[in-house]
């Protein structure tokens, strides 16, 4: 792997978020890591919106920030921001549709997409 590739740095920021969030609950490190790599792969799909694989690497970083700001943020915040993220998932792989089907996405509109 080069060190420098998007998704690679991708992937070591997604693992490094959920170990975050799995080692001493530290939901603030989780948060600086699923930052770090959406600000990293958003550089590399402006440049090469195209890549199947970066998009779906990014899906899934953008997936799982999502679960983990219904988990941590506060209540009235937790729906709204979890599903923003979840939206830009789905938006970069309809794979992660199935994600927001779950009922505690649900709303009065009928869900999210």
């Amino acid at each position: 792997f080069d060190e420098s590739s998007p998704v690679f740095v991708t992937d070591v920021c997604l693992r490094l978020a959920v170990m975050e969030q799995n080692a001493g609950r530290n939901a603030t490190g989780a948060k600086v890591a699923f930052r770090l790599g959406a600000q990293k792969v958003n550089q590399a799909l402006v440049k090469g919106p195209g890549d199947a694989f970066l998009r779906e690497r990014a899906a899934t970083l953008y997936c799982s920030w999502g679960l983990h700001e219904y988990k941590h943020a506060q209540a009235d915040d937790r729906r709204r921001r979890s599903l923003g993220f979840l939206r830009h998932a789905v938006a970069l792989d309809a794979s992660k549709t199935p994600v927001v089907s779950w009922r505690r996405f649900a709303g009065d509109d009928g869900g999210l997409l």
